[in-house]
């Protein structure tokens, strides 16, 4: 399975889902709004939405004892105030059951100290990390066209428990 969290209107989730057609793609996000997109009715029928709080998927997903092979978080909100740094990723509660659901972890930002904080905090958890400059290749969300469109420097941090998916996996 792969994990897609806080995908907003779900333009991630069809494009892993295409991907990685052998897979159950599921994309997390908490707006109704954004999930009844009318794009998401082209969802392949290995791609599921699902509106919910992300921690909360996660702490339950964790409980349960399911695991993702993949989880992608594109772009979230950096919470640029110093004063809101537990709502960031990496300094959320929730930190601990993301790592424990995720064999392989891809955060992609704008913002390098954003990209900087989680690339630490998995480090520090003991998580082998590595963070850099990223150009994509494919524009798969709105932000993404919308930052690499306007010359922004993207970043990108990558973690892994185990070897990331392939397509020989079912």
């Amino acid at each position: 399975m792969i994990l897609d969290s806080a995908c907003g209107t779900g333009e991630s989730t069809r494009f892993f889902a295409e991907q990685y057609p052998q897979y159950l793609v599921v994309g997390l996000d908490q707006s109704a709004k954004r999930l009844s997109n009318i794009d998401n009715k082209k969802l392949a029928d290995n791609g599921l939405l699902l509106r919910c709080d992300c921690t909360d998927f996660w702490r339950i997903a964790e409980s349960a004892q399911i695991s993702f092979d993949k989880h992608f978080l594109l772009y979230p909100n950096p919470w640029p105030k110093t004063e809101h740094f537990q709502r960031r990723w990496q300094g959320h509660p929730a930190l601990p059951s993301l790592m424990a659901i995720s064999h392989a972890i891809e955060l992609r930002t704008n913002w390098e100290i954003y990209a900087q904080e989680f690339h630490e905090a998995l480090k520090i958890a003991g998580q082998d990390t590595t963070v850099a400059r990223f150009e994509p290749t494919e524009l798969i969300t709105a932000f993404e066209r919308k930052y690499s469109l306007s010359d922004h420097i993207l970043w990108q941090v990558k973690s892994e428990k185990l070897a990331m998916c392939d397509s020989n996996k079912s």
